[in-house]
């Protein structure tokens, strides 16, 4: 299967994302707190797209053995605290508010975190990490990091994450349709972190998450 052309597109948008994070934090030096080894953002949940979680694997298959082993044990100990999430995301279908307070309280560490509390894939991350510091928007709502500065009666710049999203999710049809699928529901799955680096290219296509 031919993916480097969608592989660039992603790594075009990788690219906006980084310029947008150095402009606002340019503007805003007093409300981003990033700094080396914080790691806040490294225990957050979140998904990856298809075209993300190929991406990754990539990137992740020119690690050493031994720094393989590391991520897997790490990735296999992540698994274990989002089966346990799920179950309790499970006991509160009902209460989707008590479901959305959960999730923004629980924390996991990325396998990828290493025992510096530093990103070990870190020039080539997910996008979502890129501007976890800087105020983003989806579904109507600004989010920003709760170790950032931002005020709630201020206006500041966001970075459109639900655009971003949209065009993730074409980059992942795409990909689909290529490796000849044709239920573009398919491309809406949203993968982790811990189960991107422990399945094969192949089947990240193939298997059902």
């Amino acid at each position: 299967m031919q993916y480097d052309q969608l592989l660039g597109q992603y790594e075009e948008l990788l690219k906006i994302a980084d310029s947008a994070f150095d402009q606002i934090k340019s503007q805003h030096q007093e409300c981003v707190k990033c700094e080396v080894k914080c790691a806040d953002c490294c225990h957050a949940i979140f998904g990856l797209f298809i075209i993300e979680a190929i991406h990754l694997r990539h990137y992740y298959e020119q690690f050493s053995d031994a720094e393989k082993e590391e991520i897997l044990k790490r990735a296999s100990e992540a698994d274990k605290q989002l089966a346990d999430l799920n179950e309790k995301m499970e006991a509160l279908a009902e209460n989707p508010e008590a479901q959305v307070l959960l999730m923004s309280k629980e924390r996991i560490r990325c396998p990828l975190l290493n025992d510096d509390q530093q990103c070990m894939l870190y020039e080539n991350r997910p996008h979502t990490c890129r501007v976890y510091g800087i105020p983003t928007i989806a579904g109507g709502q600004v989010h920003t990091c709760e170790k950032s500065d931002f005020k709630e009666d201020v206006n500041y710049p966001v970075y459109n994450m639900a655009g971003a999203h949209k065009k993730m999710y074409k980059m992942s049809t795409e990909l689909m349709e290529q490796a000849g699928f044709k239920d573009s529901e398919k491309a809406s799955l949203l993968i982790s972190v811990s189960k991107a680096v422990q399945t094969s290219l192949e089947d990240l296509i193939n298997e059902d998450f």
